[in-house]
């Protein structure tokens, strides 16, 4: 009896190590897809491992799958799909645009800042405000004011602090559902956020009571054509079929419903001009410090413009203006520009919620209710999207003949892509041409530390932890 039992345990022994040998060698030829998804955690303790450097692991994780796709859960139940595949982004952001919208879980969390404006809805009420914003953004007249309002804050406020800073020798540049603790108990970064929230609102407030007032006051007069007004007449026609009384007593004892929902519509448009484009700048200006061959080829084109005037400037320590079409001409700094937005994009991920299930272009399966992610992070350093050459700061990949050519906006979807491309697009190149071909005529920039990337914080925007340091000197 004993023998048999002795036989029958070096007999279990066996299979148990040739079932571990079949496995490993199964697992080894088994294409990689993803991290580790262990019982009721999932993969929370790669993300905690991974929490400083957010991003690289999305890139390394992805870059090691087949599709350039992989799953992840995380505690709570919460699964997710993360893609750097542009023929998912394709799908998500277009062909399939209906089946993917930002989702409850993103409109939840940003509801205290962006309420029911244009980032943060689906369905009707984001496009009456895409319809409505999607005609001013495309007139002239809006186009002039930018130019104009830019060139004015370059010249009156950008200027005179770096010329200030060019002679003191120093410029600094400006576990999931753990933030509802926080708000609950209104500490840490939930206090300040709802402190910086109060400012932001007053604000916008004050801006949509003015307007009213202005209008209320002009009654016969010719009507306003900006952006607010638009939104104020559009509301007024269309308040009963959008919903746009569905608020809390709090809020209509406050504040007018109306007054509410154009407040949420200005921080919106507040929002999507500055932090993206301040994110951009900064980085580029980082990238820019060490490749001073790309930063001469910007230089020499502006003073080709310049060269192409009338009338040459004569104060330039005040400030060069440049006007529309000397802005478009700038191919080389357009390239620059989606160049460094490739490699750092102001956002760097997003998200959308599956509606129903569905097949992605490269296979994965979706299951209703997954959060889809594409990292336009990540999308900038697949080798197999933009070559070998894909970590290289390289503008000219961008032109052809001297001429700026654009990309597929699925493989590059820094401005979105679909049905909710950036309307503001062209309004942000305006912006960042006109502050980099200002800066880069009137000053140089000596960066301090131009080899270290630096570490940058991830929220809506990639920030740059810290801003970038650096010495200002007139050219």
């Amino acid at each position: 009896m004993a023998l048999e039992q002795f036989f029958l345990a070096v007999l279990l022994v066996l299979v148990g190590y040739i079932s571990l040998c079949f496995l490993r060698r199964k697992s080894v030829n088994k294409p990689y897809k993803g991290p580790v998804n262990y019982p009721i955690v999932g993969c929370a303790l790669q993300f905690f491992q991974n929490r400083h450097r957010f991003l690289q692991w999305f890139t390394e994780t992805v870059e090691k799958t087949p599709t350039n796709t992989f799953k992840a859960k995380r505690p709570g139940g919460v699964k997710d799909i993360v893609t750097a595949n542009p023929a998912n982004v394709e799908h998500m952001l277009k062909t399939n645009f209906e089946d993917y919208p930002k989702g409850q879980r993103f409109t939840t969390i940003l509801h205290d800042f962006l309420g029911r404006g244009i980032f943060n809805v689906d369905g009707d009420l984001w496009k009456m405000q895409r319809k409505t914003a999607s005609y001013e953004f495309n007139t002239k007249s809006l186009r002039s004011f930018m130019v104009k309002t830019v060139q004015w804050e370059i010249q009156n406020r950008l200027f005179p602090v770096l010329t200030n800073a060019s002679k003191s020798g120093r410029f600094y540049s400006a576990v999931p559902f753990w933030w509802r603790v926080k708000r609950m108990l209104n500490i840490s970064s939930e206090k300040r956020l709802r402190e910086a929230i109060k400012l932001v609102d007053k604000f916008a407030m004050d801006v949509v009571s003015s307007r009213r007032k202005e209008i209320s006051v002009s009654v016969g007069g010719p009507e306003r054509e900006d952006l607010l007004s638009r939104f104020m007449a559009a509301l007024s026609n269309n308040r009963d079929e959008l919903g746009i009384d569905d608020q809390s007593e709090s809020e209509k004892q406050s504040s007018g419903t109306m007054d509410m929902f154009l407040k949420e519509m200005v921080v919106s448009f507040l929002l999507a001009g500055r932090d993206t484009t301040s994110a951009a700048l900064t980085w580029f200006f980082w990238v820019l410090s060490s490749h001073q061959r790309e930063e001469e080829a910007i230089h020499n084109e502006i003073l080709q413009i310049l060269a192409n005037r009338s009338q040459p400037p004569t104060a330039e320590l005040e400030g060069i203006s440049f006007s529309f079409e000397e802005l478009k001409d700038m191919q080389y700094l357009h390239a620059a520009l989606c160049e460094s937005m490739r490699l750092y994009p102001p956002v760097p991920v997003d998200t959308k919620l599956a509606t129903k299930d569905d097949v992605l272009p490269d296979g994965t399966c979706v299951e209703k209710g997954m959060n889809l992610n594409y990292c336009s992070y990540a999308m900038g350093r697949m080798e197999n999207i933009w070559g070998s050459d894909c970590l290289q700061f390289k503008p000219e990949r961008w032109l052809k003949e001297g001429e700026f050519v654009g990309d597929n906006p699925y493989k590059f979807p820094v401005f979105n892509a679909g049905p909710r491309l950036c309307l503001g697009k062209e309004m942000a190149f305006i912006q960042m041409k006109s502050i980099v071909a200002s800066v880069i005529h009137g000053f140089s920039l000596n960066v301090e530390d131009r080899i270290k990337c630096p570490d940058y914080v991830v929220s809506l925007t990639m920030r740059m932890k810290g801003g970038l340091s650096a010495t200002v000197r007139c050219r």
